[in-house]
């Protein structure tokens, strides 16, 4: 699998929850393929946002947000109301897939 050390350093990089998964590609390629759809990855994300909404308002606040990742804060707060919703958290994580998809055809596989 190609993809793997790269896809592990993205998800290190844009992580906002915890991260105590052994091999969290493998969880993200839900169907085992070897590539990671964008639907696959959605679905991972929004499990690992959910998580991290501590008090399960449906918002994530600075006291919530992971201090490695405050600096995706306040760009991605694009109400700027203080908190990012899961739908701003869910925007900013297809903006990174989009960049990830090199040939845009939807799918993290040996592009990335």
């Amino acid at each position: 699998m190609k993809m793997i050390k790269p896809l592990v350093t993205a998800i290190a990089v844009f992580s906002a929850g915890n991260f105590a998964l052994a091999k969290p590609q493998q969880k993200m390629d839900a169907n085992n393929d070897g590539a990671v759809s964008v639907e696959e990855f959605k679905t991972f994300y929004a499990e690992v946002d959910r998580q991290t909404d501590k008090n399960g308002d449906g918002f994530v606040t600075t006291d919530e947000w992971s201090r490695q990742e405050m600096r995706h804060f306040a760009p991605n707060d694009t109400d700027k109301d203080g908190r990012l919703s899961m739908d701003e958290i869910m925007q900013m994580r297809l903006n990174h897939f989009k960049t990830m998809d090199k040939n845009g055809n939807g799918v993290l596989e040996s592009e990335i």
